[in-house]
Formats: C-alpha cells, structure tokens, sequence
C-alpha cells in the first residue's frame, strides 16, 4: 500500500465533508435572502 493510496480515501472524504458543510451554509444564505425579497415586497402592495 503506497502513501497515494492511503492519502486519497482521506483526502476525498475531507473534501466531500467540506462541501456538504458549504452546501449547508449557501441553504441558509438563500432561504434568508428569499425571507428579505418576501418582506421587503409585503409592505409595497
């Protein structure tokens, strides 16, 4: 077993963990500017 091999599995899951965690934050980010636009166009009409 070389030390590419055993890095990879490592390397992948971190990345894959990082991306679920951003994925999270970008959720929250648009559901907040998405309750804004939707009070922001309540007082309007």
């Amino acid at each position: 077993m070389t030390a590419y091999e055993f890095w990879m599995p490592l390397v992948l899951l971190g990345v894959c963990s990082l991306g679920v965690l951003w994925m999270r934050h970008e959720g929250k980010v648009l559901e907040r500017r998405l309750e804004e636009a939707r009070a922001e166009k309540r007082p309007t009409k």
